[in-house]
């Protein structure tokens, strides 16, 4: 504890108190700040799924030759260009988030020939009606993870995935209500596997028999 040194007492003139300028508080998605806000605000870099989590769902990919993929949380982009290399030549890739995080390597990736490859910046909810039904060989689920709103998620995307397609979500283990999601399908004959990631967040993937 410090406190070995005796503390001086300084006298001082008294001032006129300075009125400090009022500053509105904002909300955005992920912090309250004070006006003015900076141009971009970005989410917390453990939002990120592990590097391994990326590699594995290309090798799902290739092993079960799917040629559709759609991913919702794409933030910098790390998973996004392991998926995409993935697909075959003629595959097609949509990401969805609500604002553009990614990065250089990843806006490069998406801007390659010879696959379709859509970025989409908005909330899911908003954008998922409109994608094709039945369409999707693999989804992967790594955005909003609050109950309420992966529900409502979660009964649209089902819809758009094609026969034989999965379903896969990241913080399965560590987040409770996306494990809660996961026992949720599996009451509406969705089999499950989860597997346990690098830094606990968990991997579950889902497909309907």
């Amino acid at each position: 504890m410090p406190g070995t040194k005796s503390k001086k007492v300084v006298e001082t003139k008294a001032e006129t108190p300075v009125k400090a300028k009022k500053e509105k508080a904002v909300k955005t998605e992920y912090v309250y700040a004070l006006e003015p806000l900076p141009e971009k605000i970005l989410p917390p870099t453990e939002f990120s799924s592990e590097s391994e989590v990326g590699v594995f769902i290309g090798q799902l990919i290739k092993m079960s030759k799917y040629r559709t993929a759609l991913e919702i949380g794409v933030f910098k982009g790390e998973s996004s260009i392991k998926i995409i290399e993935a697909l075959p030549n003629g595959g097609q890739y949509v990401g969805i988030d609500i604002g553009d995080y990614r990065d250089a390597e990843a806006e490069k990736v998406m801007q390659q020939g010879g696959k379709s490859i859509e970025f989409i910046i908005n909330d899911s909810l908003s954008e998922l009606p409109k994608l094709p039904k039945a369409h999707f060989d693999l989804i992967f689920v790594d955005g909003n993870h609050t109950w309420d709103y992966i529900l409502k998620e979660f009964k649209i995307v089902e819809n758009l995935l094609a026969r034989g397609g999965v379903i896969v979500y990241h913080d399965s283990i560590k987040i409770d209500d996306v494990a809660q999601l996961v026992k949720y399908a599996q009451q509406f004959k969705y089999k499950a596997v989860t597997l346990n990631t690098p830094d606990g967040h968990g991997l579950s993937i889902i497909q309907k028999y």
